[in-house]
């Protein structure tokens, strides 16, 4: 939850998955006004990401969605 920068979870994944892991998701890597970053994120790896504390509001919600910035939504 928030963190890494975009490159520590880029690295996070390559690392985690030269050991055999396979991440099926990963929920809200960057910070949650780094919607840049996570869309950047989502660019480079199959992994799908989540966004979660980035979402408050409707408005949140559509500011993800817009920026490209998730795969998935949790809502709370």
């Amino acid at each position: 939850n928030q963190g890494y920068n975009r490159e520590q979870a880029l690295d996070f994944i390559a690392a985690a998955s030269a050991t055999g892991c396979r991440i099926r998701l990963f929920e809200q890597p960057v910070a949650r006004e780094d919607l840049a970053g996570m869309a950047w994120l989502r660019a480079r790896t199959p992994v799908p990401i989540a966004a979660d504390e980035a979402v408050f509001s409707a408005r949140d919600a559509l500011r993800v969605i817009e920026a490209g910035a998730a795969d998935i939504i949790n809502l709370k």
